[in-house]
């Protein structure tokens, strides 16, 4: 337990809301947050602050319920911390929650601060994990709560308190809560390349948002041909027919999408490997941005990596993504390309542009 008598309640180690926690969680205060997980939670002491009073509650992940304990006496928003102390000795939580009271609009006030050096000086004083949770609307919630129980509804007798079990409830509601999950998730970017969020890939499609994919080329040079750009070969698939855009129509080896903190290379040999099951080391050529739109009313706007490797074996494709494939050289392809365009994806050329500017 840190020292008390040590001036660190106002600079404890805090840190923003890690990706595994629930997201009305504003910040966090703990020696290591990148621990915590919700399995801490099934116990906690929340704390409705405010300056003259500060409510009290203890609640439990299990039932997701809380119930009011006591109302502490505060000056300028400090209480008496021995009173604290028996608090956390009866009670034994495994995390301290406290009230953040944002403004509606998410800004913040005054009342924020002094919440934030509350929290702050539970932890140093107590060695505690504290999170500070978004409020807004407890007080307001027990507020009428209490006048359909009969109570004056603007009287602030039992509010600070139930005002502290509706914060844990909310709270735990927010761990024990299952999110939907998204079908196929995409990583939407900017144009930098930068992830600014994910979303469902047909959502995606429908409003033609900015996202990272990548088109591999696999090549093999034919040394029996010894014609300038006909050594090299490039290996094509037609897209299956039930594919629900650019069906039927040629294209590089294989393209798709990489999954959230997935890196490049690793994305493009996970789907190679799945779409023709082939295992090659993929490299980089380069990226370009692209937007389509199909009959169907869908629209590719993609951040397009493409990733090469030079591979030559057996290789089995997928019925379900390819219709069928062929090795071709470059000078047959450019012929075909300028008297056949339609017969290709519409980010191909640029992809096939792109990488043929990168070949040794």
């Amino acid at each position: 337990m840190p020292d008390p008598n040590k001036n660190n309640f106002d600079n404890p180690k805090n840190s923003n809301n890690p990706q595994n926690l629930p997201e009305n969680i504003s910040e966090i205060f703990a020696e290591n947050p990148a621990e915590i997980s919700p399995e801490t939670y099934q116990t906690a002491l929340g704390f409705d602050f405010g300056l003259a009073k500060i409510g009290v509650a203890f609640g439990q992940s299990i039932t997701k319920t809380a119930s009011p304990v006591c109302v502490l006496r505060a000056k300028d928003g400090q209480p008496d911390w021995k009173e604290v102390e028996k608090l956390l000795k009866t009670f034994r939580p495994q995390v301290i929650i406290v009230g953040l009271p944002l403004n509606m609009d998410e800004s913040e006030n005054g009342m924020c601060i002094q919440a934030r050096k509350f929290a702050g000086r539970l932890h140093g004083r107590f060695g505690k994990v504290v999170l500070l949770v978004d409020e807004r609307l407890s007080s307001t919630g027990v507020a009428y709560a209490l006048e359909d129980m009969g109570q004056n509804r603007y009287g602030r007798a039992r509010i600070d308190d139930l005002a502290a079990c509706l914060i844990l409830e909310t709270f735990f509601r927010s761990l024990m809560t299952e999110k939907p999950k998204l079908i196929d998730p995409i990583v939407l970017v900017d144009t930098e390349d930068q992830p600014i969020g994910i979303e469902e890939k047909l959502k995606v499609h429908e409003l033609g948002l900015l996202h990272r994919a990548f088109s591999v080329f696999v090549y093999r040079k034919n040394l029996q041909n010894q014609t300038p750009n006909k050594t090299i070969e490039l290996l094509l698939q037609k897209r299956a027919a039930e594919k629900y855009h650019s069906a039927g129509l040629w294209t590089n080896t294989c393209c798709s999408h990489p999954r959230l903190n997935e890196e490049l290379c690793k994305a493009g040999a996970r789907r190679l490997w799945e779409e023709m099951k082939i295992q090659a080391f993929l490299k980089k050529s380069g990226s370009f941005i692209y937007r389509a739109e199909f009959e169907n009313g869908l629209i590719e706007h993609e951040f397009d990596h493409v990733l090469s490797a030079e591979w030559d074996g057996i290789f089995n494709p997928d019925p379900k993504e390819v219709q069928e494939t062929r090795w071709i050289n470059l000078i047959d392809l450019d012929h075909w390309l300028a008297d056949k365009p339609e017969e290709f994806t519409p980010w191909f050329n640029q992809a096939y542009q792109l990488w043929r500017k990168m070949l040794p």
